[in-house]
């Protein structure tokens, strides 16, 4: 995707989310997170390519800690 496509794809997703907004329409709410997944995909294949590393971290789950109250 070069950069045009990028801005394009964004610029609908922003349009999608007032949409939603402004209406509330779960269809326009199903189409902004679709459009929303595209982008997040895109930037995730950018960061890969440009090796860097992840600009949204997964959050940690209850299950990566140790458990601290063990007999």
């Amino acid at each position: 995707m070069d950069n045009r496509q990028f801005f394009d794809l964004v610029r609908r997703m922003r349009v999608k989310q007032r949409d939603y907004f402004k209406y509330h329409r779960k269809s326009d709410l199903a189409e902004s997170k679709r459009i929303e997944a595209q982008v997040d995909a895109e930037i995730s294949r950018v960061e890969r390519l440009l090796g860097l590393p992840d600009a949204i971290p997964q959050a940690p789950s209850i299950f990566d800690y140790p458990n601290d109250k063990t007999p």
